[in-house]
């Protein structure tokens, strides 16, 4: 038995078939080891003495649409710059002198323990809009990086950011001074349109963020490529331990679609500013806003032009009574006063309880009307007791305080009247 089983065992060796399990080749993967080069082949390393820096550049031309708005620079920025107050003189806006820029980092809570690895940058030309993105495949490359960003920063005037202001340009300025580099944001001008977005966008968007306005605002929607900022500091680190590029490719979409919708978006607020009664299709909460700015940058026409064609669309309730209140205060403040007491009844007749005590107030000191102010503070105590309680930020107790003491004292202005 033993001889037959060596004489089958030698003919599967002579047949090149292995016996046992010593000698197998060893068949663990190894680990894929990509370069970004490999991922992004139109990019290039930059070499400076300080650290090896890969940049990629994608140029899209003006017409490019993102979502609704093109890249085509805004004509002017006047009512912007006006409500931004940004220090650009008159008639000097030149937009190959804006610089649009947005981090990844390493950590999404700041300190100095962050940084950020892959810098998007978006610069105008005469005919095209250029997104260059800079990384560094090791932490010891920063100073690379922050070398070839001051050669770049050092051609542009005014910095525009989604939220830089609180992040991106604190964070690159400490790792400036971190690494002995000069503050090369020092007296730049920055707009940061997280700001404006607040503003424009409060009422009618529970978030602000960019990919809510790029959904909601100019209807644009990412490819699959797209992943979510929270992860793009694991996916970096990642990248560390592993050296495969590939799952970085995410990472660079996610970063340059931010630099194209904060240039679309920077366009769309503009061309909106710039002749918001001739814009279609604006939402009436949208134009209700965009009053309120121009009339705290004094262009009261046309405030007064948007409040009413805000008005004239179906806004909801709560945000109706507070724009017919502000649209009331810009007339009164006028001087006209009939109209403004219009736009009150108007609200009171909605219950609002800021409009029925301005009427009060008004027939009080104005019209010595005693017999209306009682009516329109009897209203007011009506309105308060109300479960929708329709009035701006102070409490129910101090509103009811104020309206318990104006009906004391118009009582006894009315119980004088009767003895005289």
């Amino acid at each position: 038995m033993t001889d037959s089983m060596n004489g089958l065992s030698d003919k599967l060796r002579m047949l090149g078939v292995q016996i046992g399990v010593q000698n197998l080749p060893n068949t663990q993967t190894k680990p894929l080891r990509r370069g970004v080069e490999s991922i992004f082949p139109d990019g290039e390393w930059i070499n400076t003495p300080v650290g090896d820096v890969f940049s990629l550049i994608h140029k899209y031309p003006l017409t490019y649409s993102q979502g609704i708005s093109s890249l085509i620079p805004p004509s002017h920025i006047t009512p912007f710059k006006r409500w931004m107050k940004i220090d650009l003189p008159e008639n000097q806006y030149v937009p190959e002198k804006f610089l649009f820029l947005d981090a990844e980092t390493s950590g999404l809570s700041g300190g100095t323990g962050t940084f950020a690895f892959l810098l998007g940058l978006g610069y105008f030309n005469a005919e095209e809009f250029h997104v260059q993105q800079l990384f560094f495949r090791n932490p010891v490359d920063e100073p690379g990086l922050l070398r070839v960003m001051e050669d770049i920063v050092a051609r542009y005037e005014t910095f525009v950011t989604f939220n830089g202001k609180a992040f991106d340009i604190p964070l690159l300025r400490t790792r400036c001074v971190l690494n002995q580099f000069p503050d090369y944001f020092v007296d730049k001008k920055h707009i940061d349109l997280l700001r404006a977005a607040r503003r424009l966008w409060n009422k009618r968007l529970a978030s602000k963020s960019l990919s809510m306005l790029e959904n909601e605002i100019l209807h644009f929607h990412r490819t699959q490529d797209e992943v979510p900022g929270w992860m793009v500091p694991e996916i970096y680190f990642d990248y560390l331990h592993n050296q495969d590029a590939q799952p970085l490719q995410g990472v660079f979409y996610h970063n340059e679609m931010d630099i194209v919708s904060m240039a679309a978006l920077f366009k769309l607020i503009n061309d909106f500013l710039n002749d918001p009664l001739s814009t279609p299709e604006i939402p009436g909460m949208d134009l209700a806003e965009a009053a309120q700015i121009f009339h705290e940058i004094n262009d009261t026409d046309t405030a007064i032009s948007l409040y009413r064609k805000s008005i004239d669309q179906e806004l909801p309730q709560p945000f109706l009574i507070q724009t017919l209140d502000k649209f009331a205060r810009l007339y009164r403040n006028q001087g006209e006063m009939e109209k403004a007491l219009e736009l009150w009844k108007l609200a009171a007749s909605c219950d609002q309880i800021n409009a029925c005590i301005e009427l009060a107030k008004y027939h009080e000191h104005k019209t010595k009307d005693i017999s209306a102010a009682l009516h329109w503070t009897e209203q007011a105590a009506l309105f308060i007791g109300k479960p929708q309680y329709l009035t701006p930020n102070p409490p129910r107790s101090i509103i009811k305080k104020e309206i318990d003491y104006r009906y004391n004292r118009l009582n006894k202005k009315a119980g004088k009247k009767e003895n005289i």
